[in-house]
């Protein structure tokens, strides 16, 4: 499982730096509303596309489910389940109440996730393996 978390977490605060990005240019970001009070931008859709594709890269025979409407069928009974920005709502008013959510379910089971909130600093992150949870 250490291999997964350390890769897992790069591929989180990546994600987290890429949000900054767009987090650091809000007042240019179109806002789209998905239903009342969900919203999604092109800052979900980016990061969302950045975790498809290195969470594939990272496990290839996984499934992937993404919020914004990536899937990514897999074989080996592992999928993982992301919201890219997890609290739009709070991103695009320039709330510090947002993170990058990664989840592992293993037959249908919750096994591993992280949630890594890059305006709270570098070592910012919850992270739960199984029924233990700690913070990090």
């Amino acid at each position: 499982m250490h291999d997964i978390e350390a890769i897992v977490e790069k591929i989180a605060r990546k994600a987290g730096g890429l949000a900054l990005e767009y987090f650091e240019s809000l007042d240019r970001l179109p806002v789209e509303r998905k239903g009342h009070l969900d919203l999604v931008t092109e800052a979900d859709r980016a990061v969302e596309e950045f975790l498809l594709a290195n969470l594939k890269a990272a496990f290839p025979e996984d499934g992937i489910y993404g919020e914004e409407g990536g899937e990514i069928p897999g074989t080996s009974g592992r999928i993982w389940v992301i919201d890219p920005i997890d609290g739009t709502f709070n991103f695009v008013r320039g709330g510090e109440n947002w993170a990058i959510s990664i989840g592992l379910y293993e037959n249908r089971r919750p096994t591993f996730g992280v949630i890594f909130a890059p305006r709270s600093g570098p070592d910012a992150g919850w992270w739960k393996i199984g029924a233990d949870a700690a913070e990090r």
